[in-house]
């Protein structure tokens, strides 16, 4: 698997950066909508939905808090899964330096890289 480092991204790379931001916001839309029609069990995958949240805002530092607002799954189910997808190297958590009650959470770059990829092979 091939890894980008920032440094290697130009200018129409950054571009497909938002547009990537931009797709994942629908998948991660599309994929909640779902709960309109099917028990919201059937389709469980908390880990994606961490990814995609986190994809879909990037730029953004996200509070552990906020990714767990929707009703994909428990709080401490989607803190355990957070924990496990910052162990496997593709998500960054720290707590706020302006509020020590907050923690703070975004894709490390090989989450990025990997989402980018992710998001461009279904594109294309």
């Amino acid at each position: 698997m091939v890894y980008f480092a920032r440094s290697e991204y130009g200018e129409r790379a950054i571009e497909a950066r938002t547009d990537f931001a931009q797709l994942a916001r629908f998948i991660l839309t599309s994929r909640r909508q779902r709960s309109h029609f099917f028990e919201p069990g059937l389709f469980s995958d908390p880990k994606w939905e961490i990814l995609l949240d986190l994809r879909a805002h990037h730029g953004a530092h996200r509070t552990v808090a906020s990714l767990f607002v929707t009703d994909f799954c428990p709080a401490s189910t989607g803190l355990r899964h957070l924990r496990n997808l910052k162990t496997m190297g593709l998500v960054e958590r720290w707590t706020d330096p302006r509020d020590a009650r907050r923690r703070l959470a975004r894709l490390s770059e090989k989450g990025l890289a990997l989402m980018d990829q992710y998001l461009a092979s279904v594109t294309s």
